[in-house]
């Protein structure tokens, strides 16, 4: 398979349609469209490098571009799968506490990656995508030993993954692989010092070289007012007053 990086005259150019006899589920390619520079810096760095680490708080689209990208690269068949993978302590939340096996507890982690798709591909292709392992969600425990050819991998809430962990991952990529961890480093549900985004972003941050990527996201997106809500909890408690006596 060709590798992935092409010069493209325009990231926001709208690709003509897949042939039927080359894509039995007669899938659309699709665009993927910047909101703002950050997201056209981060969707930049998505199509020219292999390791790229998203960093920002909640509602700057770092999850929904990379999800999407994901989707625009199997959809063109630069890749054979999508790997979507989670820290197992994510918002203050441990999976081990959830109910079900290891499936049951990961399936909701494709729900928003549903929801993109949902927006190019029939829901009878979606459910064969997942059937036949083109979109898989996994575990980091399970990431052990695997080598990576021709994926798009997201680790998503990348900000728990622990050092060892983000090393592990790291050494994971093997051909035409992609790996994308986003994260907001204000979110940090294991201990701060053993986050492995914060370390990863201080790494590789200052390393001269085009295979590595970090993007810096600060515009919020999602909607206007969750500006306010990130200001009020940058306040400390002992500021503020109740707003009755």
């Amino acid at each position: 398979m060709a590798h992935k990086k092409k010069e493209t005259s325009s990231i926001k150019k709208l690709l003509p349609s897949i042939s039927n006899t080359k894509n039995p589920e007669n899938m659309k390619l699709i665009e993927v469209e910047p909101k703002n520079k950050e997201q056209e810096q981060l969707i930049e760095a998505i199509e020219r490098s292999t390791y790229i680490f998203a960093t920002g708080p909640a509602g700057t689209g770092k999850s929904y571009i990379a999800m999407k990208m994901g989707i625009k690269f199997l959809l063109e068949k630069r890749v054979n799968k999508i790997i979507l993978i989670r820290p197992a302590v994510t918002a203050g939340e441990n999976l081990g506490f959830l109910p079900g096996d290891l499936d049951t507890k990961l399936d909701p982690y494709h729900i928003p990656l549903r929801e993109i798709l949902k927006q190019h591909v029939k829901y009878a292709d979606i459910t064969k995508m997942f059937k036949e392992e083109k979109i898989e969600t996994s575990a980091i425990a399970y990431m052990r030993g695997r080598t990576l050819d021709d994926a798009f991998v997201i680790v998503d809430e990348a900000q728990n993954v622990e050092i060892k962990q983000m090393k592990m991952l790291m050494t994971r990529v093997g051909r035409n692989c992609t790996i994308v961890f986003d994260g907001d480093n204000d979110q940090i549900d294991v201990r701060e010092e053993r986050s492995g985004l914060l370390d990863a972003e201080k790494r590789f941050g200052n390393l001269d070289h085009d295979e590595f990527k970090v993007v810096k996201l600060v515009e919020i997106v999602r909607n206007r007012l969750i500006n306010i809500v990130l200001e009020q909890y940058q306040i400390s408690l002992d500021d503020l007053e109740l707003p009755y006596k």
